[in-house]
């Protein structure tokens, strides 16, 4: 698949929750070409500090915008979320591989944590357009935390919330919703996630116990995104022997059940 590397312009910015910005940015190539769990590399600042660009997953796109929904966790990020609409910012993208949409899926079950939402909302519109069942559940650690709730309602889907404290929605992991909606026996299942590594092998343990399909967007450091650093090696079993592979080449997308946790 073609990549970009281009300028593109601010249209619009905005903090939407706590620590948690939306970006909708002006490129067509990328809105026109992103797919569900593709990412791009951005530059966060025309100097050297920081050095390195930041992955960010495309959250959703249009034929002449994208958008990104990310959370501050650093320099990076923090110097991001000081950016104003008519800036502009050195774009790479769209880059990796995405999520599968299988022929035999009667219901899909798409759990995101946190920030993790941001790497399944063009997945939830593509599951809408294709009129296949879908269940979101979001998690976060308090309501106040919580994102794409909104653009979730808009959509029309079944979603069901979890935060740690309790203050909206079921009091617990959003994995505990997970294992309650498999309980439940739906057939032709298949579960998409992403969102912090310890939620994502929750998950896992999960759905391997119950026999789920399941797609996981893993989340990592990144210096290149081209596959050549090496800094975002996984360790993946597949036919019986461990692999080391690349989350910015041969993922972020990979099978759970060929993870090495």
């Amino acid at each position: 698949m073609k990549r970009y590397d281009v300028d593109a312009l601010i249209l619009e910015h905005r903090r939407v929750a706590e620590d948690h910005y939306w970006m909708r940015l002006d490129s067509d190539a990328i809105g026109q070409n992103a797919r569900p769990g593709q990412f791009i590399h951005l530059q966060v600042s025309s100097g050297t500090v920081p050095l390195l660009r930041r992955p960010l997953t495309v959250y959703r796109r249009s034929s002449g915008s994208f958008e990104v929904l990310y959370q501050v966790l650093g320099q990076g990020t923090r110097l991001l979320s000081n950016t104003k609409p008519g800036e502009t910012l050195r774009v790479l993208g769209p880059l990796g591989n995405h999520f599968r949409v299988l022929e035999h899926i009667r219901t899909a079950l798409v759990v995101g944590g946190g920030a993790g939402i941001a790497s399944l909302m063009l997945l939830v519109e593509e599951l809408i357009r294709r009129e296949i069942p879908v269940i979101v559940l979001l998690g976060a650690q308090r309501a106040s935390r919580l994102v794409a709730i909104e653009d979730l309602e808009t959509l029309g889907v079944d979603m069901r919330v979890a935060t740690d404290d309790g203050s909206r929605g079921h009091q617990g992991f959003v994995t505990e919703l997970a294992e309650e909606v498999l309980r439940d026996g739906l057939s032709n299942r298949v579960v998409y996630g992403c969102g912090p590594t310890p939620m994502m092998q929750a998950l896992s343990d999960i759905t391997q116990r119950y026999g789920v399909s399941t797609q996981l967007a893993l989340e990592s450091y990144m210096g290149c995104a081209l596959g050549v650093c090496l800094g975002c090696m996984v360790r993946i079993r597949r036919n019986g022997i461990i692999q080391h592979m690349r989350v910015c080449t041969e993922g972020p997308i990979f099978d759970a059940e060929e993870i090495v946790w």
